[in-house]
């Protein structure tokens, strides 16, 4: 008899990490989850769905539509982005007005499987509890995550990523100067809020994007270290087989 078990849902971060070293310094780090068994899953997305619908919310990225416009650019091009780094397919699907919040925040992702929004902290109908706090209690420029859900049936247990998140601080919008280069750059925060949302971690490289600070050292969007890891989280890793029952694709 087979039994069917789906795991636990994991936001942010997973639990272990596993990290390639250049020198000593990390170069990529990548999110991992212990299953009921015992083994060690690799957190990712299945890269070969035919695709992953994204929407985003840009009510608080500007107060011009002109702003407001050049943010849902930016967004759009760091999808892209990391679509080539990935071989992973994301879509567009529009604009929304959800705030990914709470708990249970994956399972009202019911028109998208990952949200970008702009999030207001001053007011609990725009704020998100999934924002992140620095050392000293403030609000960080952004957090990204993801829900990852295990499941076995019968056999081995298998792993997928299948809702995602970015929430951007947009008391911080003036701090990020539009678009992409090197340095603080909407683009920068933006790609790297979603390199956690597919299962990068922070590295201690300050030059690559998953750095844990976005400083005038950083470079122009993802770098060397940052696709590598990319590439172990996307199609060249192969394909996961995941149940409807498990994630429903949107």
């Amino acid at each position: 008899m087979c039994a069917a078990t789906a795991g636990a849902l994991v936001a942010l971060a997973a639990p272990t990490v596993v990290t390639t070293a250049e020198a000593g310094i990390a170069t990529y780090s990548l999110n991992s989850a212990r299953t009921p068994d015992g083994h060690t899953l690799r957190v990712r997305w299945n890269p070969c769905q035919t695709r992953i619908l994204y929407r985003v919310n840009v009510a608080k990225a500007g107060t011009t539509v002109a702003v407001r416009n050049s943010a849902l650019t930016d967004v759009r091009t760091a999808f892209a982005r990391l679509g080539a780094g990935t071989g992973m397919r994301f879509v567009y699907g529009g604009t929304t007005t959800a705030i990914p919040t709470g708990s249970t925040w994956a399972s009202r992702l019911s028109t998208a499987e990952m949200v970008v929004a702009w999030v207001d902290q001053r007011s609990r109908t725009t704020a998100s509890t999934l924002l992140g706090r620095d050392s000293r209690g403030h609000y960080v420029a952004g957090s990204g995550g993801y829900a990852f859900k295990s499941w076995s049936t019968g056999g081995p247990w298998s792993g997928a990523i299948g809702r995602g998140f970015v929430v951007l601080n947009a008391a911080n919008n003036a701090t990020f100067k539009a678009g992409f280069g090197v340095g603080l750059r909407r683009g920068n925060l933006v790609e790297h809020e979603l390199g956690h949302a597919v299962g990068l971690n922070h590295v201690g490289t300050p030059g690559q994007i998953m750095y844990p600070v976005i400083s005038s050292r950083t470079g122009n969007g993802y770098r060397s270290g940052d696709l590598a890891g990319l590439a172990r989280l996307g199609r060249r890793a192969g394909c996961i087989r995941v149940p409807s029952w498990v994630w429903r694709d949107l």
